[in-house]
């Protein structure tokens, strides 16, 4: 049954909060969920609040993590404790706003965080706000490259926004044919994937998304694909870099 886009919202604060989020964590994780699931990006919208929602209740994210932001010229570093990204990006938002008014460009970066999400969720808040934007976040390997079938490069995943005077333009896409989440989910369905999407843990083609989640993630465009991304992503603690 749909909900009303407050309903859900108020649940997704409500669980962040039973799972040990403090109330900006909780605020900040929900909007960025809504939005994801807003603009048909499932994978990383409301189902994906289970995964936050459990690494809050592991400890594997800091619920009560206050970010800590420095500015040396048009550069603003955030430390996010541990805690989710959202959080280290709202409070500094008003600062790159201002840092790219006084220099004519801004750089954010931001380390010691859990996993983005829908990384277009930083770039089109800048771009509401009037900026031209370019994100990019690393991630741990995921993907194959070549026919051995190992992971061995991260989906890098990299998302531009732009003004328009209505609705942001805006792209969010990673270096790998899907995303991992839609795999894991297609499983759970007990569902099968397209072609081209990954391989089993042989390093062969399969649509079995059960294998698929054994083995590895294909690149976009084979070796193109595979040429955009970076071997051996930071993973989860990794940092991201925001340009407005």
């Amino acid at each position: 049954m749909l909900q009303p886009t407050a309903v859900v919202e108020r649940l997704c604060i409500q669980a962040a909060l039973e799972a040990g989020a403090a109330e900006a964590t909780a605020a900040a994780l929900a909007d960025a969920i809504i939005h994801a699931e807003l603009r048909g990006r499932s994978s990383v919208g409301v189902s994906h609040l289970f995964d936050y929602l459990a690494g809050l209740e592991s400890g594997a994210i800091n619920g009560a993590a206050v970010p800590l932001i420095s500015v040396r010229g048009g550069i603003i570093a955030c430390d996010a404790g541990k805690g989710i990204p959202h959080t280290g990006f709202l409070e500094a938002v008003d600062t790159i706003l201002e840092v790219a008014g006084t220099h004519g460009c801004a750089v954010f970066l931001q380390n010691n965080s859990y996993t983005c999400g829908e990384l277009g969720y930083f770039t089109d808040r800048l771009a509401e706000a009037g900026l031209v934007s370019l994100a990019a976040a690393n991630s741990p390997a995921l993907m194959a490259a070549g026919s051995s079938g190992r992971r061995v490069l991260g989906t890098n995943p990299i998302s531009f926004a732009a003004p328009t005077g209505q609705q942001p333009f805006l792209v969010d896409q990673a270096s790998s044919e899907t995303a991992f989440v839609a795999i894991r989910e297609a499983a759970a369905a007990g569902t099968e994937i397209p072609a081209g999407w990954a391989v089993d843990s042989h390093g062969e083609p399969t649509t079995d998304a059960s294998a698929a989640v054994e083995g590895s993630l294909l690149p976009y465009g084979g070796h193109r694909g595979a040429n955009m991304a970076r071997c051996r992503g930071a993973g989860r603690a990794g940092g991201r870099a925001l340009v407005g």
